[in-house]
């Protein structure tokens, strides 16, 4: 088998006869939480508000999605083309303020290199080099 960072390569008489992705490093991109907005749970919004050491009735109003209208789900807002959460470092990398608790859509996120997403991402990150 041969290895590289990215992929385990199994090969039988020369020839690739398979790929599976290994763990593919996010690559802090933010074409995810710029393209999607997660959803969330009274529960779940109940826990980002109590992180964020606000009431849940402040959090509604700052930081959700009035479009939506639900009174049990919420969609987090965007703001300046991407998750109100999401701001960039000196290296012009994502970094999502609520990280340590974040709602569950944007736990359950993999990166992968099938992913659109992340190809999209990875072809950023390096026209930034």
């Amino acid at each position: 088998m041969i290895k590289d960072s990215e992929f385990d390569t199994v090969t039988i008489n020369g020839k690739v006869r398979a790929r599976k992705a290994t763990s593919f490093p996010c690559l802090r991109c933010g074409v995810c939480c710029s393209k999607y907005q997660a959803l969330m749970n009274r529960t779940e919004a109940q826990r980002v508000a109590e992180g964020l050491g606000i009431s849940f009735e402040v959090f509604l109003d700052k930081y959700t999605d009035h479009r939506w209208g639900g009174t049990e789900s919420f969609l987090l807002r965007h703001q300046n083309g991407g998750c109100i959460f999401l701001s960039r470092d000196e290296n012009n990398l994502a970094t999502c303020s609520i990280n340590s608790f974040k709602p569950s859509d944007c736990s359950a996120w993999a990166a992968d290199p099938s992913k659109s997403e992340c190809q999209e991402g990875a072809g950023k990150r390096r026209s930034c080099k």
